[in-house]
């Protein structure tokens, strides 16, 4: 679902953190910037289901409006803007879409065992189902199986290129993604939430 306000333009998502930890995961965009010569000024965040994206997305709205920073968010892994914004982020970021359509970004990713034991949780119980179909029918096997089953359902969700009807699930994105691929800086959500000022 997409709206706007008036710095940005985004799908819904929002929770709260520490405003220090988007500053400084904005600051990697400078070191960034310099390392790939890049002179477009645009930050890239590129995350994952169950990878810290919901507080993510409120802050860096935040900081945008707090800034004048006029920012861009999808869950979509196959949209970016066809505008230039100063801060663009793609919670559910498949490599095979983006390497040829952006020169730079951020990659925040999660332990994967971690995804899997968050998503089967959320899913089964918490994450809202009514603009998601797929959930809706997962939620029903979940809810019928063991635990130690609904731990495998879970992980064979999260693989699936199909995980909505236009986003990669995260297993499947990062098991694609190329971390050889210097212009992506990749950054681990367990550090930038630990110690954001060190990561």
């Amino acid at each position: 679902k997409e709206g706007s306000s008036r710095n940005h333009d985004h799908v819904v998502y929002g929770q709260s953190h520490s405003e220090s930890k988007v500053e400084d995961l904005l600051e990697h965009k400078i070191a960034l910037d310099t390392e790939i010569n890049n002179d477009y000024g645009e930050c890239h965040i590129l995350m994952h289901h169950k990878c810290a994206t919901v507080w993510a997305h409120r802050y860096v709205n935040d900081y945008c409006v707090a800034n004048a920073l006029h920012m861009f968010a999808t869950h979509y892994s196959n949209m970016i803007p066809n505008k230039r914004y100063d801060v663009t982020l793609l919670t559910n970021s498949s490599y095979c879409f983006l390497k040829h359509k952006i020169k730079h970004g951020v990659h925040i990713i999660r332990n994967p065992l971690d995804i899997i034991v968050s998503a089967y949780y959320s899913h089964k119980q918490t994450h809202p189902d009514e603009y998601w179909p797929r959930l809706a029918s997962q939620r029903r096997l979940l809810r019928a199986a063991s635990d130690h089953d609904g731990i495998f359902l879970t992980l064979s969700f999260l693989e699936r290129d199909d995980f909505d009807a236009n986003s990669v699930g995260p297993l499947h994105a990062i098991r694609h993604w190329d971390f050889d691929d210097r212009r992506f800086l990749t950054m681990r959500m367990e550090d930038v939430v630990r110690e954001p000022a060190t990561t």
